[in-house]
This record gives C-alpha cells, structure tokens and sequence, in this order.
C-alpha cells in the first residue's frame, strides 16, 4: 500500500496550524475516479448484507443481515422493507415477465422481515399488539400475506385478503399457526389443541379440537391444492385431513428436542419436521439436505419454509438467522440486532422478479472489534458491517489477532471496514516523527514533527494491515482522551492532519471516531470536513439523534452505541459503499415461465395471470390503487386500533 514515490513538501511551521484549510479533505484524484466510474457504471454497489445464514454445508457457515428501505432512524425491530427487492420490477420482454422465489420472517410484535424477491408490504411491528404473532403465511401470488396472533386476531397486507379472525372471542387453546388456500380467498388456523378454524374458501375437513393429545399441535401445512392439511404436534405426531397422505412422523419415538414446525414438498407429496435444534425429519418424497442438529445455534429454531421447487428449504431461529439447504437461497436475515421481539414465523414462495441492480448494505446495524475481543471465544452472532481495529490501542502498535479478527468479518458481514488508533507523541521530536512527508524536521520543529508522526502512525498501519491481507477503502481515526496527547492543540491537529493527508495521498477516504467534548480537548477548532463516527449513544433508540452530533466541520456518518459489542448505527446508509470494503451476497433470481423450473412454472402458470396484449389493454382505465396493508373497517384494522390504544 506504500506509493512507488511521493514527492516530499516543504517543512511545515506550527504557524501553518493557523492555515489549516476548512474546505473538505477530499483528494481531487479520488474525486474524478469517483466520477469516471459513475459516468461508467461502474461505481461499487452499496454493500448487502449479512447475518446468520447457513449454506447446508456441516460446519460452513455465511451470515448476512437484514437489508431495510424506510425513514431514518427506523429500528430493524420494525421490520422495514428490504433494499434486495429495490428498484424497478422486472421489465417484460419477448419472453414474459420475470418471477423469483423469496422469503419472509414475522417477529412476535408483528415485525416483518423480507427478502429476495418477496416485498416488504407492512407489518404490525411498533404498533403495539394484544397478542404476539405466532405465524405468517404468503398468498400464492407472493403480493401479499396474513400474520396471525395467538389470540386469532389476522392482519393482511398487499393482496392478501380478511377473511375473519378469532381475535376478541373466547378461545380453549391459542392459536399457533396459520395456512392459505391455493385461490388466495381463504385461510385455515390451528389452535394448541388441534382446533381447526376456516374462513372464506378454506373447507373445514377435521381436527383435534375436543380430543385427548399427548403433546401439543405447533403447526399445520395446506396441500398444494388446497384439499387438505397436515397438523404436527411438538411430540411429531402427524394428523392428516382432507386429501392429505400420512408419510409418517416421529409421535411415540424419543426426541431430544421437540418439533417446531412442518412444511409441504411443491407437489404435497412429502413434508419436512423441523425440531427446535435444527434436526430435519423428511417423509414421502421429501429429501433431506441437511439441518443444524447437533451444531451449536445461538437461539431455536423456530419455523421452516420449502423452496418453490420442492428441492431445498430455509429454517428461521429465534433471534432471525436463517438457514439455507438444498437450492433455497440466502438473501438476507434480521439475525443478532437486539430484536425487541423473537422471530415466530417463516414463509416462501414466488413473487413477481425485481430488478436488484444495486447490492446495498445489508441495515444500519454492525460492529466494531479489536485487540479487547482477542480473548473472546465468541463474536457477535449477526451484523451488517464491521469496523476493525488494525492497531493495538495505541499508534505504532498492531491488533494480535487481527488476520483472525478480520477473517471471521469478512466471512460474518456484507461489508468491512478498519481504524487505527492515533496519538500524539510521548516527545517531540522523537525517532518516529523526525523524518516523514514533512522531511526531515530540525530541532525544536513541533510542526514538522507532529505532522511526520502522524502521517507515519497511517504508513505502519498499512504495513500491519498489508500483512494480514486487509484491504478497504476508508480508514477511521481514533481520536479519544485516553490516549496520550499534547497539551497544545494546534501540535495534535497537525498529527491528525498528518495521518488524513497520507489516506488521501493513498487515495483512501479518511474520518474521525470521536465525540465533540473530545474532539475539541485534543484538537480545538480545527476543521478538516471529513466523515465523522460519533461515540456516546446510550441505545439504539437514541443513535439516530446522535447523527447531528457532527465536529471538525464534516458530516457524521456513523453513531457508536454503548451496547454490548459496540452496536453501531448507519446515518446514511447510502454511502456505506464508500465507508467499507464490499463482500456482497448472491441476489434472488428471477425466471420467465419458459425458463423456470418445472415445478416453479406450474406455480407462476397457476397464480399469476399473463399480461393483455397492448392493443387490448389499450385505453384502459388504470387500475384503482390498493389501500394499504388492512382494509378500512376491516375487523382485522379494528382490532390494530384496539392494541394500539
């Protein structure tokens, strides 16, 4: 990382301090390769992602979080739309319009997480509910989905339609689960103790309701077509309904963690049991490809969802990971951010393709580590980016287990970034600042040497960092009160300027992690107009109000927290492709009806109607709107209304 040449500046003064320049440090040459490559596009996609996601390999893991649209400051408890289905939809062609699997996760306080192609069409996260949320199910189109309460209370978003509900009536056993028939206009919900309640075109064919169970019922899964159903209960005894066949279960056999949930092959020919530590349980044509069963998970799992083809399957755990096996793809997951409700629910399916012409950072939510974290056998289980420590506390010293460190965010997180802790030094002029880009400081030359030392304290970070393969595009100061400065601050705006000049000389974006108090102690006044990262936040609730919080003339880009782990907060997430190296996720894909998999395309064939030709679509009323998530006086919107007062 070291230049080739670089032409050495005149000795600076300590009058040069009063000169210090308050436009923006950015360099010119970045600036025109920056534009070169928009005008190109070519421009690095903003990053995507990562938290818990397995790939179905044993002991192979890939996490991704969470990626949100929504207003700034939206908590990732609230389940803001996903930045993967971004864009434009899919555009028609000579072969059709486009469709792509997908999935979404339902949090207890309704929250509502989506990914792939699946959309984000609301959710009753914050709003404050009665009962938690205790199952999700799509409608077969993709556009829409309901979400369930224990109470029976149903919420509908996008095309999904209110059918009726339990909520506000008397009930023998809570709900915990929900399926949808095939024509969209009906649902079916399963009680704790078998009881069956139907609603619109969903037929009431049996149920447990009344009878002796030896373990309670968790789940039920509908056949394709909407003939039957499948109840499992926690023991994995399987009852059968309707045109349903019995493939087989686990009632009456020991199992050393209890089943969580079932889920239907595409041609209803076979189903999947998932137990709560991730053991997989396959009958009929269902194939296993594998699960977590016997591998450590961090929180339970809690639901499963089959790929649109029958050939793969996602598990959902507690604290939003997600697991991926077979040809079901990791897209994303809300895992590991202080959820302020556990994931309960999974659902998949297809959906109309989007274009995803940008990978972007995966949620406002990541963290930084360094030297401390050295001893700790575990690292935070889920984020979307990580800011890394290169040096040990102190400039001119390295993090000892920085390439481990750095492995597992590369490995764990869509994005990447480093700092390096800066100083002033013990003595000026001393061994590490008497040569550098100033030259060779004389006796007494406080200006040139504090300019040298800082500038240097960048060129060993480099070389650390070079060592363990590290690579990214902007680097973060430390500029804390802990560490050892001058008592003039004009001495320690000159190291601090020394350091950014050298980022920039190397083409790298530089910025500041410190607070305001702090800055100012070290630095004074001085202005240099680069990013800054602010410490202080007590919460994740107050990180968005930090983002004002700017020094040195620059714009805050990012807030630290006081949690656990440094739990840090994206003011602009726009520009996290220019904070952090980018290590982006495999987007959904997308397929015409005459390229999707057979079992996919008499899915889209049967639930998605083709576009009118022109001509006959032509002078055409276009159609009314949709009216948001519930429909006004629906009972499902009353019962909103209620929770929220």
């Amino acid at each position: 990382m070291h230049p080739s040449s670089r032409t050495e500046p005149e000795p600076l003064v300590l009058a040069d301090r009063l000169r210090l320049p308050s436009r923006r440090w950015w360099p010119s040459a970045t600036a025109g390769l920056v534009a070169l490559a928009v005008a190109l596009g070519l421009l690095l996609p903003l990053v995507a992602t990562a938290v818990t996601g397995r790939t179905g390999l044993p002991g192979v893991e890939r996490r991704a979080a969470a990626t949100f649209l929504g207003p700034a400051g939206c908590l990732v408890t609230q389940g803001c739309g996903p930045a993967t289905t971004h864009g434009a939809q899919a555009s028609s062609s000579a072969a059709g319009p486009a469709y792509g699997p997908g999935y979404r996760l339902a949090g207890a306080d309704g929250g509502v997480f989506a990914f792939g192609n699946a959309r984000y069409l609301g959710g009753m996260g914050g709003q404050g509910l009665t009962a938690p949320i205790v199952g999700l199910a799509n409608t077969s189109d993709g556009e829409g989905y309901w979400e369930v309460s224990s109470d029976g209370g149903v919420f509908t978003y996008g095309d999904a339609r209110y059918m009726g509900g339990m909520g506000g009536q008397r009930l023998s056993a809570p709900i915990v689960g929900i399926a949808a028939t095939p024509d969209n206009h009906g649902y079916w919900l399963v009680s704790r103790d078998g009881g069956i309640f139907t609603y619109g075109t969903a037929r009431y064919m049996g149920g447990m309701g009344g009878q002796r169970l030896s373990a309670p019922i968790v789940g039920i899964a509908a056949t394709p077509d909407g003939t039957g159903y499948w109840l499992v209960s926690r023991d994995g005894g399987i009852f059968t309904y309707g045109t349903a066949h019995y493939y087989g279960g686990m009632g009456g056999q020991h199992l050393a963690y209890p089943i969580v949930g079932i889920a239907a092959t595409s041609d209803g020919t076979g189903y999947w049991l998932v137990s709560s530590d991730g053991g997989i349980f396959t009958y009929g044509t269902a194939r296993y490809y594998g699960g977590m069963g016997g591998h450590w998970l961090s929180s339970p799992i809690v639901g499963i969802a089959g790929s649109p083809d029958g050939n793969g399957y996602w598990l959902a755990s507690a604290d939003g990971g997600v697991f991926t096996y077979g040809d079901a793809g990791y897209w994303g997951a809300p895992g590991g951010f202080q959820l302020n409700r556990p994931v309960t629910a999974v659902a998949a399916g297809i959906s109309p393709a989007f274009r995803q012409p940008h990978v972007e950072v995966g949620g406002r939510y990541g963290f930084d580590i360094s030297w401390p974290q050295c001893s700790n056998q575990t690292l935070p289980p889920a984020h979307a980016f990580v800011v890394l420590g290169v040096t040990g506390g102190q400039a001119f010293t390295a993090n000892p287990c920085l390439s481990s460190e750095w492995a597992w965010a590369t490995g764990a997180a869509g994005a990447s970034g480093v700092y390096v802790n800066l100083n002033g030094p013990d003595d000026l002029p001393s061994p590490r600042s008497a040569s550098g880009p100033a030259g060779r400081c004389a006796d007494g030359d406080l200006a040139c040497a504090a300019y040298n030392y800082g500038a240097n304290t960048v060129l060993d970070a480099f070389a650390t960092a070079q060592h363990s393969g590290i690579a990214a595009p902007m680097w973060w100061l430390d500029v804390e009160t802990e560490n050892t400065w001058s008592d003039h601050t004009d001495v320690n705006a000159l190291v601090i300027k020394g350091a950014i000049d050298e980022l920039h000389k190397h083409r790298l974006l530089a910025g500041i992690y410190s607070t305001s108090l702090q800055y100012g102690e070290i630095a004074g006044d001085a202005t240099f107009g680069v990013p800054v990262w602010v410490a202080g936040s007590p919460d994740l609730s107050s990180a968005a109000s930090y983002c004002a919080r700017g020094f040195n003339g620059g714009p805050v880009w990012m807030v630290q927290t006081m949690l656990d782990y440094d739990v840090n907060y994206l003011c602009t997430p726009d520009l996290a492709g220019q904070a952090f190296g980018v290590h982006p996720l495999p987007t959904a894909p997308a397929w015409t009806v005459q390229s999707a998999p057979a079992p996919v395309r008499a899915t889209i064939l049967a639930n998605f109607r083709p576009p009118a030709p022109p001509a006959a679509a032509a002078g055409r009323p276009a159609p009314a709107a949709r009216r948001g998530p519930v429909k006004p006086g629906s009972p499902s919107l009353k019962k909103a209304a209620r929770a929220a007062d």
